[in-house]
């Protein structure tokens, strides 16, 4: 537990140190990116701090955060919701294939898409043929 409240601090520092070096040094895009992506570390680590701080307070949150988080109907909830999102999210990536290939886009980058959309596939199929070779 103490473990994670250190890695979580050095997350949230890392974040804040991100947003700083990007708002005082740097400009463009790279100013952008490193401010995000520093934002969403420090507001991330900041929330498990808070978490962790709010369950040390109330045991009892916690016991009930932790069975309304393993219950089984609410992992078969969650698992439906993102096979939705996954039957959901082939069809627009199949489109924005089309317009990258349309907007003449560098070769490059549409095979590191393609790549992604390939290796997603073969994700899911390794899942799928693991679970049915556990039933």
């Amino acid at each position: 537990m103490k473990k994670k409240m250190v890695q979580n601090t050095l997350l949230l520092l890392l974040g804040v140190i991100s947003v700083l070096v990007a708002i005082l040094l740097l400009e463009g895009k790279w100013a952008g990116l490193l401010s995000g992506f520093g934002a969403m570390l420090a507001s991330l680590s900041g929330v498990r701090i808070y978490s962790e701080q709010l369950f040390k307070r109330n045991p009892e949150l916690k016991r009930r955060h932790d069975i309304t988080e393993n219950d089984e109907r609410n992992v078969q909830l969650n698992n439906a919701a993102k096979a939705k999102v996954y039957e959901f999210k082939m069809w627009p990536f199949l489109t924005f294939f089309m317009v990258l290939l349309l907007a003449e886009t560098q070769l490059w980058i549409m095979l590191v898409y393609v790549g992604f959309y390939i290796l997603d596939f073969f994700i899911y199929l390794w899942s799928l043929n693991r679970l049915m070779n556990e039933m």
